[in-house]
């Protein structure tokens, strides 16, 4: 539950974030978005007949979300006991991990902990939380996101901000989530009320500065205690406040309702981290026109962006790859010349085209001989490139 503290007192707000079954249907298969945090972690649902994501409580009728857990295994068997009266865990039409970081590794690890546990691997998706974040903001009504919108978070003694930027002047919107060295301040502890009241306020000023921002969320057991009463003060100027615990949870349950067909993909296009940039494409002919075939979006997450393909060469031995940027930079043509191919007529050299990327910027691009058919017998030979974007 989100409270709306925009008045200076909290206000219940049940009618925000409410989608009224998708597209005037009822869901057909629960989903789960859980937050994975250290001390604490939070699980969210969405069942058949919801009007939104619920938060379990630990506490049958209240309201203890932070659920602690030493490793995400036991954690996940705690979830499957807390969640018995939705469903079998087992059984969600997608699970949805918000992590602080979505490396390789800690994805890897959380997939093998929710399959130990009986949840498909095919249903098991981690993203950061500030995709999470992102995903939260864009289920709320249009008025909450008309501009950019800010998150103080506030755990472990730091606070932290974050500005969900938004370019909604191209369809789909591009988000991004902005950071910098100087949105956070350390060591709360050894501050007075007073003191930490005084940092707060100088650092939404440094953050407003010259900016839009149409809403602001606090998260965090920080803001449990209201000694924030004059940046609240600035925070509520023109513009809503939410408080509350579960954002991440719930914006990662929003994402697992899209994943499993429940729920239509949102409009926007999240640029993280941990996201490939560019649209990237293989040079085609259209007709008797030059295209691009698009072989992974821009958007994915850099260490889930590869494709595998064939195509049939043209003419030249050139195979043309195209980063094509959703942000106003040039494209890039990266053309790579296929030595020592034997000659063969138009259309009869079959090639396996393999695109992968080793960092966010960093593609590997593979291509093999495949000959064609018996008359063409395939070489086997190869090529491969390494592009930095």
């Amino acid at each position: 539950m989100y409270e709306d503290i925009s008045l200076g007192e909290y206000l219940e707000t049940d009618d925000i974030g409410k989608i009224r079954y998708w597209n005037g249907e009822i869901m057909e298969q629960f989903v789960v978005g859980m937050e994975l945090n250290h001390p604490y972690s939070q699980i969210s649902f969405w069942r058949p007949g919801g009007e939104e994501p619920e938060s379990v409580s630990t506490v049958a009728g209240g309201e203890q979300y932070q659920i602690p857990a030493r490793n995400t295994e036991e954690f996940l068997k705690r979830a499957m006991r807390l969640l018995r009266f939705a469903g079998r865990l087992g059984d969600a039409g997608a699970v949805v991990f918000s992590v602080p970081e979505a490396s390789p590794e800690v994805v890897e690890q959380v997939k093998t902990a929710a399959m130990r546990v009986g949840i498909g691997e095919k249903k098991v998706y981690v993203q950061t939380q500030q995709e999470s974040f992102c995903s939260y903001v864009m289920h709320q009504p249009r008025e909450i996101h008309s501009h950019h919108v800010a998150m103080f978070s506030y755990e472990e003694d730091c606070l932290k901000a974050y500005l969900l930027i938004l370019n909604q002047k191209r369809l789909p919107c591009l988000a991004r989530v902005e950071e910098q060295k100087d949105w956070q301040i350390p060591n709360m502890h050894k501050l007075t009320g007073e003191e930490r009241d005084a940092y707060f306020a100088g650092l939404i000023r440094r953050m407003f500065e010259q900016r839009i921002v149409s809403c602001a969320y606090l998260v965090g057991n920080g803001f449990e205690e209201r000694w924030y009463e004059k940046s609240l003060q600035l925070l509520c100027a023109g513009r809503r406040v939410f408080a509350g615990s579960n954002l991440f949870a719930k914006g990662a349950c929003y994402r697992a309702a899209e994943l499993a067909g429940e729920a239509p993909p949102m409009p926007y296009l999240f640029f993280g981290s941990d996201k490939i940039p560019c649209n990237v494409g293989i040079g085609a002919l259209n007709g008797q026109k030059n295209g691009i075939e698009v072989v992974i979006p821009a958007g994915v997450n850099w260490y889930e962006a590869k494709a595998e393909c064939e195509a049939l060469l043209y003419d030249t031995p050139v195979v043309e790859i195209f980063f094509q940027p959703l942000q106003g930079e040039a494209m890039l043509k990266e053309s790579i010349l296929l030595e020592g191919l034997p000659e063969r007529p138009k259309r009869c050299t079959r090639l396996q085209v393999q695109v992968a990327f080793s960092g966010r910027t960093s593609c590997q691009i593979g291509i093999r001989d495949l000959g064609f058919g018996e008359l063409y017998p395939a070489t086997d030979l190869t090529w491969e490139e390494k592009v930095e974007l």
